[in-house]
Order: structure tokens, then sequence, then C-alpha cells
């Protein structure tokens, strides 16, 4: 299996195991494959690590627009 693929295969576990979950089926799909990460990988000696996702919106304005 390509890595791709392996992506593809923890997404969609993610998106199958809470689709009846009323609480969780509300939450976007990047903490839905948390939740199944942090099922899966203590059974290999794993931890996840944390993401920290910041966006931070700078523009500097062009005159010559």
């Amino acid at each position: 299996m390509a890595f791709v693929e392996f992506l593809e295969f923890i997404g969609r576990i993610a998106h199958f195991k809470f689709r009846s979950s009323p609480d969780i089926s509300s939450q976007n799909l990047t903490q839905k494959i948390e939740y199944i990460l942090d099922d899966l990988m203590p059974a290999f000696g794993l931890v996840r690590n944390e993401v920290n996702i910041f966006v931070e919106e700078n523009s500097e304005s062009d005159d010559d627009y």
C-alpha cells in the first residue's frame, strides 16, 4: 500500500467510525483523524505529536493595484 493510500484509508476510517455519533459527527475531519490516531498509534509504541495551527494574515498593500 502506498503512503498516500494509507492516509486516505485513515481518513475514511475516521469518517465512517464517527458518522453516527451525534457529538463527534459535527466536528471536522482533522479532529476525527486525531481520535483515530490516538487509538491506533499506542499499539505500535507511537505517540501523536500535537500540531499548532496558527494562520497569521499579514499583507502589505501594493501601490500598483
